[in-house]
């Protein structure tokens, strides 16, 4: 059977707590897009073709990152990391599950956003008057908790319909700014004027990432946990004093998730069915029960 379609799920609203660290989700979009953009991949590729990842066209998510000038999160490790977070100055953010865009009103190619892997887009003229014209910001556009697949969809709407639905579409995507690159500063320094800065322009759709002060793993761990629970992904946690830089800064700025594991006996393995498809195993969950 067919899988259906991401856009068509709505976010997760029952499963988020009160809790002010968390960004509500955005709404979902109308039925009436999510109807006409099935008929528009219906009419792009013929019953039964695979089709790739939706995201792919937005290229490598780590290996242009340091070429065109994005920072990035290392993993935190508990050996290195736990005893830091109790001894320096840590402030987590929720990690947002969206597209990566950077907010450049100076760009070339006129004010937009670009992706870690170098794509420039220009929103519609309705969001782009929500942004500082005078303000570089690193965010993610997000379409909700457990709802990563919708976010290229709608971002990618300008040709449904002859951009019809083009502006509609991004009235369901909430920009989440976690820096401002060109700010000057430590980290705190920087979201506040970014903060002070996104005040005067007062839109939902365009809002800082909630902080919260991390100095002990005991709080880190209940802040991931209120992350989890809201179906969010994991945190990130950031050097209070740390100065932006390009590409991986040392450590000081670190990704946190919760990871599920489990041992398994590889049982077999099986080629891959197109040359650009990768192979696959076959295991058994050593604590599954034996066929």
């Amino acid at each position: 059977s067919q899988a259906a379609d991401p856009v068509a799920r709505a976010p997760s609203h029952d499963v988020m707590p009160s809790h002010g660290f968390l960004v509500p989700d955005p709404p979902p979009p109308p039925v009436e897009f999510v109807r006409a953009k099935q008929e528009a991949r219906a009419k792009s590729k013929p019953p039964g073709t695979h089709r790739s990842s939706r995201m792919a066209h937005w290229g490598p998510r780590e290996h242009n990152a340091l070429r065109h000038g994005c920072s990035e999160a290392v993993t935190y490790d508990v050996t290195i990391d736990d005893a830091r977070v109790v001894h320096e100055r840590w402030i987590a953010t929720e990690k947002f599950d969206g597209i990566r865009a950077v907010w450049d009103p100076a760009h070339a190619d006129g004010p937009g956003f670009r992706t870690r892997s170098g794509s420039h887009f220009v929103p519609p003229a309705s969001f782009a008057a929500l942004l500082p014209p005078d303000m570089m910001l690193d965010g993610e556009l997000w379409a909700g908790r457990r709802n990563f697949s919708a976010v290229g969809s709608l971002v990618g709407s300008k040709s449904l319909d002859g951009g019809r639905w083009h502006g509609t579409a991004w009235q369901h995507l909430t920009y989440v700014v976690f820096d401002a690159p060109r700010a000057g500063g430590g980290y705190l320094e920087r979201i506040e004027r970014a903060r002070l800065r996104l005040q005067s322009l007062k839109s939902d759709r365009v809002v800082m990432a909630p902080t919260m002060p991390v100095a002990s793993t005991a709080a880190k761990e209940a802040l991931l946990e209120k992350v989890i629970s809201a179906g969010g992904e994991g945190l990130v946690l950031r050097l209070a004093s740390a100065p932006w830089r390009v590409g991986k800064d040392g450590r000081n700025v670190l990704k946190l998730k919760q990871w599920l594991d489990a041992e398994a006996v590889v049982l077999d393995n099986r080629p891959a069915p197109e040359a650009s498809k990768l192979p696959t195993v076959v295991l058994r969950a050593l604590n599954a029960p034996h066929m």
